[in-house]
């Protein structure tokens, strides 16, 4: 009797710490699930929808930035576009530092779509200020969506910087999948996308309270990813020489001293329609041009095979095409807001680049070129090197 006595109270006891566990880890899991959710909450205070409504930065009103412009400290150009002739090449960092005299009384603005690019957004906005600091103005607006991993963790003080607005959209028949090539809806998802973000730039431009004073020359578009994963992305020092570029120059330029006198005009002062960076692969060959699905060089056809594609560009020149992107594009903010062009959905065989620069040239803004050493550099069986070359340097 005594044992039966013993044994059901050792199952009372049993019992009890069974219960009492369960409503610990019951009372774990509602704590991490608030967590979550006052995270999320937190982070809808500095992601905004695309339907909200902000202001005209009080930091642009109160002052303009500092002339005259910046000093470069170096040129670093990617060895397989002609890195280390360029880097050291006195004509071409001549042609860097008029690029950023001539930015100096100019306006750009920054945008760009984040998804999943882990602990690299600090690292892109910091070269994205490094280029805007060039200028007598700058803002960044970027859009996230769906990341799933630390993207909007790490960005979350960047994005509470007064130069930078943030927005966030979720697709939901997206949002448990990659958007790499060849995913179902991936052009559909990017023309949603894209188009969002166009117009928050456009309302930031129209928030401007005199455009006179406030001009805004110049839309810099970039895939936020371009630093994640091991990839090296773009440099700074190569939107200068691309802004210093003769405005009548073409693609017969390559290598050539910069026998420009002092006063002819560069693109910064003339710019083109668009420019795009030179986007890298290092397979099956190093420097290999990797956004063929944008690219049209002569024609607006499709270009099915697009994958099988293998370019070179390399020099100091400007190659013309009719569309490009490579993810990063810098646009003539007059092309983009004359002629009202939107992101539209073709097919699923048409990238939204090569759909939205034909409206661009069927508005007369049809002026595109590639720019070789504005290198975009992806992890693509590893990345070119980079050669560097101080101005102090002989």
């Amino acid at each position: 009797m005594l044992f039966l006595i013993l044994a059901g109270l050792a199952l009372v006891a049993a019992v009890r710490h069974t219960l009492v566990s369960q409503s610990s880890l019951s009372n774990c899991s509602e704590a991490r699930s608030w967590a979550d959710v006052e995270h999320r909450n937190h982070s809808r205070t500095i992601f905004h929808s695309l339907q909200a409504k902000l202001h005209f930065p009080n930091r642009l009103l109160q002052q303009e930035r500092s002339l005259p412009a910046i000093e470069l400290e170096k040129l670093c150009v990617a060895d397989t576009v002609g890195g280390a002739t360029l880097a050291a090449d006195a004509s071409f960092q001549l042609q860097a530092q008029r690029g950023l005299r001539a930015a100096a009384s100019k306006g750009i603005l920054f945008s760009g779509l984040l998804r999943n690019i882990g602990t690299s957004g600090p690292r892109l906005l910091s070269s994205l200020r490094m280029v805007g600091d060039a200028f007598a103005r700058y803002h960044i607006v970027l859009l996230e969506n769906d990341s799933w991993d630390e993207t909007r963790r790490e960005l979350e003080g960047e994005c509470k910087s007064t130069d930078v607005w943030c927005f966030e959209l979720s697709i939901p028949r997206m949002e448990k999948h990659n958007q790499g090539q060849g995913q179902i809806d991936r052009v559909r998802n990017l023309v949603t996308l894209r188009q969002g973000l166009l117009e928050k730039v456009r309302q930031f431009v129209s928030l401007s309270p005199s455009p006179e004073k406030y001009s805004w020359d110049f839309l810099m578009f970039v895939d936020g990813d371009m630093f994640s994963k091991g990839s090296e992305g773009f440099h700074p020092s190569m939107v200068a020489a691309l802004l210093g570029f003769p405005a009548a120059g073409s693609a017969s330029r390559d290598h050539n001293p910069f026998h420009a006198p002092e006063s002819s005009a560069v693109l910064a002062e003339e710019p083109w329609d668009g420019v795009c960076a030179n986007q890298l692969a290092n397979s099956p060959q190093p420097g290999r041009y990797r956004d063929t699905f944008a690219l049209r060089t002569t024609n607006w056809y499709n270009n099915k095979n697009y994958w099988q594609t293998q370019l070179y560009y390399s020099g100091n020149k400007l190659v013309p095409v009719k569309s490009c992107f490579s993810g990063l594009a810098l646009y003539s903010m007059k092309a983009l807001q004359t002629s009202g062009c939107n992101y539209s959905y073709e097919d699923k065989d048409t990238c939204e680049h090569a759909t939205f620069n034909r409206c661009l040239a069927d508005h007369g803004f049809d002026k595109f070129a590639i720019f070789p050493p504005l290198t975009n550099m992806v992890n693509d069986n590893g990345v070119s090197g980079v050669s560097c070359r101080s101005f102090s340097s002989k």
